[in-house]
């Protein structure tokens, strides 16, 4: 459902999100704070209330809770073809793709925080790394 965080003092509405829940799965969407209120600890604020929320559905600690921003582009350049994971910390995969030999541009589907990627090259060598994407 739609959260929305207002300005005790005003009233005014200083950000919101959206908190969709599949299968054990609780995503978090479009965390927005209203550009004059950014930098005082609202966006934690409509985490806290967003992770509450998901709680209040039936949320367990080990269910995962992934945050979605804006698109963006992931550069990932390699010297010969591979099949690439993209794995949450809490060990849901998020995305699986094959990249080739060279520079590859990949959409990283908004995806915000700390990330693991698992590459599987074609001579069958394996290489992980963290990568956060902010």
């Amino acid at each position: 459902g739609e959260i929305k965080v207002y300005n005790d003092e005003t009233g005014e509405l200083v950000g919101a999100s959206g908190l969709v829940h599949h299968k054990g799965i609780y995503i978090v969407r479009c965390i927005a704070v209203d550009e004059k209120y950014r930098g005082n600890g609202y966006g934690r604020e409509l985490v806290e209330v967003v992770l509450k929320e998901a709680k209040d559905l039936g949320a367990e600690e080990n269910d995962g809770v992934l945050v979605f921003e804006a698109d963006k582009t992931l550069s990932v350049e390699t010297s010969q073809a591979a099949s690439m994971r993209i794995w949450a910390p809490t060990g849901i995969l998020v995305k699986t793709c094959d990249i080739m030999e060279g520079e590859n541009k990949l959409s990283t589907l908004g995806l915000s925080g700390m990330y693991i990627l698992d590459f599987l090259f074609d001579d069958g060598s394996r290489e992980i790394k963290q990568i956060v994407f902010e």
